[in-house]
């Protein structure tokens, strides 16, 4: 009626393993690099998001004391622990926005150029990932995605 394989016979031969283990890793390289792709592009945005908050706080403490944060001519960045506090501590922020990384390489700055006629602060990310292409040259410090706020 049926064959009976002899014990050896039964389960998977080594090449059959090999082939499925391959196909596997295959299939799990392609998935690890977009998701690794979709990080960054998240750690992009909320960098870009954290810019435009940060700006519209600055511009709101502009309207109050008709300058912005003083930064005595240095650039200050996020890696402080006393960054922008002067948003934070009147309200203007809730909480200290850092950069998702937040470390030598991926940071904030911020600056404010009092002796520039007219004078003008600036706000930005130090280092982008996938927007690299963006960067401009601000005193010396490249930022990968910046706002210039003027004084009037």
């Amino acid at each position: 009626m049926g064959t009976k394989y002899p014990a050896h016979r039964r389960g998977f031969t080594l090449a059959e393993l090999v082939a499925v283990i391959v196909i596997i890793s295959i299939l799990a390289g392609a998935v690890s690099i977009r998701i690794v792709k979709t990080v960054q592009k998240g750690r992009d945005t909320r960098r870009i998001a954290d810019i435009d908050s940060l700006v519209s706080a600055l511009q709101v403490y502009y309207l109050d004391y008709g300058q912005y944060p003083d930064t005595s001519g240095n650039w200050t960045y996020s890696t402080s622990s006393d960054f922008l506090s002067a948003l934070t501590s009147g309200n203007y922020i809730t909480q200290t926005i850092q950069d998702p990384k937040n470390d030598s390489t991926y940071r904030y700055a911020y600056k404010r150029f009092s002796s520039a006629n007219p004078p003008y602060a600036v706000i930005g990310c130090t280092k982008f990932e996938a927007l690299s292409s963006m960067g401009g040259t601000v005193d010396s410090v490249t930022l990968y995605y910046y706002k210039k706020l003027y004084e009037r």
